[in-house]
C-alpha cells in the first residue's frame, strides 16, 4: 500500500517486483522469531509481540510522511462527501472489470480460508499442546517461505519471459490443482490399502 502511493505506474512497473519481493524474508524473520519466542512467552502473548513489532514499525512511517512524499489522496485536492451506497453499486454494476475482479476476490479468499482451515485442523491433531502446534506452524510456513524466495528469484523472472504475463498466470494454479489432484489420489491410494 506504502508502494502505490510512493510510487507512480512507470516507477510501480519497474519497482513492485522489488519491493514486494522484501515482504518474503519479512514473513520468514517473522515466522523464526514466532517459533523460539512460542515456547518461552506462549501463544496468547505472541499478539502482544506482534504489536512491539508494528509499534517500532511507526518511526520508519513517520519518516516517509516526513519527506512529503505520502499524500492519502494525491488526485483529490478538494474535499467532497463520501459517495452513497446508490453511486458505489452503480459503479459496481456498470464497470464489467471491477465486477470480475471482486468475483475473483471473493472466491481466491473462500479457497484461502477453507485450505487453511483444513490444515489447521489436520494438523492439530498430531499436536499435545498449543505450543507445539505453533512451533510446528512457524516452522512449517518459515520453510515455505525460503522456498518462495528460491522460487521467486530462480524460476519467476525467467517463466515471464518465456511464457508472457498473462500464460504465466495460469501456472500457479494449475500447478495446485496437480498438487491437490496428487494428494487426494495418495490419500486415496493409502486408505484403499488399509
Amino acid at each position: 500500500g506504502m508502494a502505490s502511493l510512493l510510487f507512480d505506474v512507470r516507477q510501480s512497473k519497474r519497482l513492485f517486483g522489488v519491493v514486494s519481493s522484501g515482504d518474503i524474508p519479512a514473513k520468514f524473520v517473522g515466522y523464526t522469531l514466532a517459533r523460539f519466542l512460542v515456547g518461552s512467552i506462549g501463544t496468547a502473548n505472541l499478539l502482544w509481540a506482534g504489536l512491539l513489532c508494528t509499534l517500532a514499525s511507526l518511526p520508519f512511517l513517520f519518516a516517509i510522511e516526513k519527506l512529503g512524499k505520502v499524500h492519502v489522496n494525491p488526485l483529490n485536492t478538494t474535499h467532497h462527501h463520501a459517495p452513497g451506497i446508490k453511486h458505489i453499486v452503480k459503479n459496481f454494476a456498470a464497470n464489467t472489470l471491477v465486477r470480475r475482479i471482486a468475483l475473483l476476490t471473493i472466491i481466491a479468499s473462500a479457497t484461502f480460508i477453507i485450505i487453511n482451515y483444513a490444515f489447521y485442523a489436520k494438523v492439530k491433531e498430531s499436536f499435545q499442546t498449543n505450543v507445539d502446534l505453533a512451533q510446528f506452524i512457524a516452522f512449517f510456513f518459515a520453510i515455505a517461505r525460503v522456498v518462495a524466495l528460491c522460487i521467486k528469484m530462480i524460476f519467476t523472472g525467467r517463466l515471464i519471459t518465456r511464457l508472457g504475463i498473462i500464460s504465466s498466470l495460469l501456472v500457479t494454479p494449475l500447478v495446485m490443482i496437480l498438487l491437490v489432484s496428487v494428494a487426494l489420489f495418495v490419500d486415496n491410494s493409502i486408505s484403499f490399502q488399509r
